[in-house]
């Protein structure tokens, strides 16, 4: 009987692997990948993909920390995420780590000296930190207050926040000094060494990133999937 079971079972995935297979050739690609990313290293993928043809993708930008309820759901193929979990059905491979400066304006920067120069905090540049204004890319966005937990520094709570949901649009926030904010190192040293940024501090933040896709026997997905691993070997080291 549980040989006939599983013989009947094998033959329903069987089947359902080779209609999902047709599905997947016919319809855009789906991913998950968040706007620091896609703003960085994941552009090499998007230039690979067109020279290979046949592929259409639909790119859903969210947070690194909350992609995976999109792959529960089954609205994406497949997800960067700082996720090493592998959600059921799906398999997971690393693919390196994005790495992050917290920068704000010169003027932000002279702000936040100043008020260390008025003997209200400590010396090591991190006092009033907690109440500068801050800019944020989506709701999800906790970076900012990582930072500031590794100071032992509470937010205060009157602090303005200015939530900007674009990667070049946060950038451009920074340099006209509405706050301060995380910046992928790849993208803020460029501005550090224009003058146009700067680091609030020699902290670096770290967050390890993972390719998580159906875990189904595709060319289109193992194309894709060679394509990230690619672009990530390059940008993210």
């Amino acid at each position: 009987v549980l040989v006939q079971a599983a013989r009947r079972m094998r033959l329903l995935e069987q089947e359902t692997e080779d209609r999902l297979r047709r599905r997947i050739s016919e319809r855009p690609v789906t991913v998950g990948v968040n706007a620091d990313s896609l703003g960085t290293w994941f552009g090499p993928v998007l230039r690979t993909i067109a020279e290979r043809g046949g592929i259409s993708l639909r790119l859903t930008v969210e947070d690194e920390q909350h992609s995976l309820e999109m792959l529960r759901r089954g609205d994406c193929m497949g997800v960067v995420t700082a996720s090493a979990d592998p959600v059921s059905g799906c398999e997971v491979e690393p693919l390196g780590v994005l790495r992050y400066w917290p920068v704000g304006s010169p003027a932000l920067a002279e702000q936040l000296g100043t008020e260390n120069a008025d003997g209200t905090g400590d010396t090591d540049g991190t006092a009033g930190w907690g109440s500068l204004p801050l800019l944020i890319i989506g709701e999800h966005d906790r970076m900012t207050d990582d930072i500031l937990d590794l100071h032992g520094i509470t937010p205060d709570p009157g602090r303005r926040v200015s939530r900007i949901p674009s990667f070049e649009g946060l950038n451009d926030a920074v340099v006209a000094g509405l706050g301060w904010t995380v910046v992928p190192v790849p993208s803020a040293s460029a501005f550090v060494d224009a003058g146009t940024m700067v680091r609030l501090s020699d902290d670096v933040h770290e967050v390890p990133l993972y390719w998580q896709r159906w875990r189904l026997e595709s060319d289109t997905l193992e194309a894709l999937t060679d394509a990230i691993h690619a672009a990530a070997a390059v940008g993210l080291g």
